[in-house]
């Protein structure tokens, strides 16, 4: 019996080992940032955005930098969304209308190539229509734009919202942030948050934009920025004021529906990001699985180790949080956690049942 004690104690110290090291590596980051400023292309793929539209594109008509246009996607629109944008349009503003998308292609996927196709910026600054930029956002994505670099991966929070399911929201977007832009500082990227990133345009189209994905729901950003990325060629942007705040869905039929969908390009990853995420959930799921039994067996050494192990994950967070400048209440992480590691895997498992995805 002492045995499933010893492995809950072990799957305790893997979990917040990964999770203590991951704060660490975020923690001695250093941008080096770039002096000059070059030609950015924002692109903004929206479907029926009407009211989002109204509050994003005032945001990104007044962005402290000189240099930039935008983009405007309107993919397959039958709300007011025309005449929405319509009031914005200048020499630096454009739209372009999808009202049909070519079989085999995605339509958020085929309206980004579009808009890649006629930018003039040797940048791509991609972000969605329900996204909040703060007014020097891109200022500081160009900071990360070197001449060795052609990437540059951003952090897109979620606004704080009453209820459980914004609490859920806000751990898995943050434990998501900790792990991907980890791996990008130790030059292992996987992803990217298609709310906040940058590439540049030669890199998208000398890889072949989105390739053999051009026509899979979902993955416009991890799948693509797998393909962009080397060990050497991203950066990593994550000061406060690069940060894109983001509106987060608002019931649990909608949240579910947007998980499945990001889960369903899990299969498309590569087999070394794979077998990251097999351990990692390995060794979380065992933790909790083990906490029951172990308890049965000897609860003041369990608590003793369960308690043990989320003070470390407590103070993990708030490196972390120190770090991206985005805090989370560690009073909940007990709870979130439990919830996490119940609900993520029966949704993985979820998106392998269902045959057609779709975007809006």
């Amino acid at each position: 019996m002492e045995i499933l004690i010893l492995l809950f104690a072990s799957a305790s110290v893997a979990n917040i080992s990964d999770l203590f090291f991951k704060a660490l590596r975020i923690k001695g980051y250093q941008l080096v940032k770039e002096s000059k400023d070059p030609v950015l292309s924002i692109i903004v793929c929206a479907h029926n955005e009407e009211e989002n539209l109204k509050e994003l594109l005032p945001i990104l008509s007044n962005q402290n930098y000189s240099n930039y246009e935008l983009i405007l996607v309107l993919d397959r629109c039958s709300d007011e969304s025309k005449k929405v944008s319509n009031g914005f349009l200048n020499d630096h503003i454009i739209s372009i209308e999808i009202e049909q998308c070519p079989e085999g292609n995605h339509p958020k996927k085929y309206g980004i190539t579009r808009a890649i196709e006629i930018a003039r910026g040797d940048w791509m600054v991609l972000t969605d229509a329900d996204c909040r930029p703060g007014p020097n956002w891109l200022k500081e994505m160009a900071k990360g734009m070197g001449h060795d670099k052609d990437v540059v991966l951003g952090l897109s929070p979620y606004f704080k919202r009453q209820g459980f399911l914004n609490t859920i929201i806000q751990y898995e977007t943050f434990l998501t942030s900790l792990y991907f832009i980890s791996a990008a500082v130790n030059s292992k990227t996987y992803m990217a948050l298609g709310r906040n990133v940058a590439y540049r345009k030669s890199t998208f189209i000398e890889k072949g934009g989105f390739g053999e994905n051009i026509g899979r729901t979902g993955g416009d950003d991890d799948l693509l920025i797998q393909r962009l990325a080397t060990k050497s060629n991203v950066a990593i942007q994550i000061s406060k004021d690069a940060h894109v705040d983001s509106i987060s869905e608002t019931n649990w039929d909608s949240y579910i529906r947007q998980k499945i969908r990001h889960f369903s390009v899990a299969n498309a990853y590569t087999r070394e990001s794979k077998r990251t995420e097999t351990y990692r959930w390995a060794v979380h799921i065992l933790f909790w699985a083990l906490f029951p039994v172990s308890f049965l067996i000897n609860w003041q050494l369990t608590v003793l180790i369960f308690v043990g192990s989320f003070l470390m994950k407590a103070i993990s967070i708030n490196i972390v949080s120190y770090a991206l400048e985005k805090r989370f209440n560690h009073l909940w992480v007990p709870i979130v956690d439990l919830t996490y590691v119940v609900l993520f895997p029966l949704l993985s498992l979820r998106s392998l049942l269902v045959k057609r995805i779709t975007w809006k």
